[in-house]
């Protein structure tokens, strides 16, 4: 499921959390990009407060993973969080095909 989750060889897990750090900063830099071209300007502002609004909430993912890490284990969760990453972005480009159509459109 998940390399990372499940390795016990330090420089593979380092090399994974590179990758992982990789395509986040990409994912970052695409979202913020389509939202600064896709909004108007007059409402950039709140857009982008509420776009923030994943950083404030981080303390409450991460709560949930302490409490799943205890009860089933830190690489279960990790795989499981990482799977439900997965299903949620296939998800989203499945029933959004919007999704795909600014991707492309912000390409070009």
């Amino acid at each position: 499921m998940n390399i990372f989750a499940w390795t016990t060889w330090f420089p593979l897990a380092l090399a994974v959390l590179v990758a992982i750090g990789v395509f986040q900063i990409f994912y970052m830099a695409t979202t913020n990009t389509m939202l600064q071209v896709i909004v108007p300007d007059h409402l950039r502002g709140r857009v982008m407060s509420i776009y923030m609004l994943d950083r404030g909430l981080m303390p409450i993912g991460s709560m949930t993973a302490g409490f799943s890490a205890h009860w089933i284990g830190a690489p279960a969760t990790v795989s499981y969080m990482g799977l439900a990453v997965i299903v949620l972005a296939v998800l989203l480009a499945w029933r959004a095909p919007v999704v795909r159509e600014l991707a492309v459109a912000v390409d070009h």
